[in-house]
């Protein structure tokens, strides 16, 4: 994910924790080839972590080399979310798993 692909997901992200309501929980979750949680659980939605949040997304690069999303998935599943929102370009690696 380069270029437009990851300006797009960051642009969708900022969105999207903005509109949040404030009796939320969530969590941001980077994958590639590994991931890479941002707090490391599902964390209450005010002020201090949605600043915690936009500069985490300011900060995001296209690193993480490949889309590997099996293990993020189980990662984020076991944090038992009520919602799941999941941003990728689409060319997921270990389709097979």
């Amino acid at each position: 994910m380069r270029g437009e692909p990851i300006i797009n997901a960051k642009s969708a992200l900022e969105l999207f924790l903005h509109s949040l309501p404030y009796d939320s929980y969530f969590e941001i979750v980077g994958f590639g080839y590994k991931y890479s949680p941002l707090f490391h659980t599902l964390v209450e939605y005010n002020d201090t972590t949605l600043e915690m949040a936009i500069k985490h997304v300011h900060s995001i690069e296209a690193d993480m080399k490949g889309t590997e999303m099996l293990q993020p998935l189980k990662y984020i599943l076991e944090q038992k979310p009520d919602h799941l929102i999941l941003l990728t370009d689409g060319a997921v690696s270990n389709v097979d798993e």
